[in-house]
């Protein structure tokens, strides 16, 4: 008589239940990367900022500054040409993703290439703009909880090599006239200079007495 044997399962172990853990691990890490956060250049770094505005309204969003820009000098950026690809990469816009912006809120003298998603020109004013980036693709839009700014600084004033080293007139003797105070007694010298020894700018200046010239009047201490 040929007698059974009954067999009991095996155990599971530690080493079986591992692959299947890597993969749950690794379905979790992409459901956390895809839950409306995108990288967006801040500085130079790479920081995360929601799509939608938080729930909390005491909660204000920064402002992320592109590259800054001087008046008279050829300006280029190209900033959201990143922000479009993040946005694609994380499945918050899909492709092609557009971005807009309104002209009138960009520096006078820029414009916003849609294609290209680039700002270029020559600014002609020294400020600091705020302006709204705005999505769509062919299922939804938005805009952006961030503002974006640009800065645009003066033009430097080049330093003059005729610059007075000390008062000639005398401090005292010189009178000023055109469009400075007539009362105020110092002297004049060439905008872009430093006033001479002795004196100190007063913020008045003059554009009429020579057409072309720009003098400022400075003090006497």
């Amino acid at each position: 008589m040929v007698e059974e044997k009954t067999v009991l399962p095996k155990k599971s172990s530690f080493w079986s239940w591992l692959p299947l853990g890597i993969i749950i691990t690794a379905l979790t890490l992409v459901g956390l990367n895809q839950g409306g956060y995108i990288d967006l250049p801040h500085l130079g770094q790479q920081n995360q900022y929601p799509l939608e505005p938080p729930d909390d309204d005491s909660t204000s969003a920064e402002t992320i500054p592109l590259t800054e820009g001087t008046v008279g000098t050829a300006y280029y950026d190209n900033t959201l040409v990143q922000v479009r690809d993040q946005m694609i990469s994380k499945k918050a816009c899909q492709a092609p993703c557009k971005l807009s912006i309104e002209e009138f809120d960009l520096p006078a003298g820029l414009k916003f290439n849609p294609d290209s998603l680039t700002i270029s020109g020559i600014p002609i004013q020294a400020e600091t703009w705020t302006f709204v980036v705005c999505w769509a693709d062919a299922e939804d839009e938005g805009c952006f909880d961030n503002d974006f700014s640009i800065t645009i600084k003066p033009k430097p004033v080049p330093p003059r090599s005729d610059c007075p080293t000390k008062p000639n007139p005398p401090c005292g003797s010189n009178t000023a006239s055109g469009e400075i105070t007539p009362t105020a007694i110092g002297t004049l010298t060439y905008e872009g200079c430093k006033c001479p020894e002795g004196t100190h700018d007063s913020g008045e200046r003059d554009r009429v007495t020579t057409p072309g010239t720009v003098y400022m009047m400075c003090l006497c201490d």
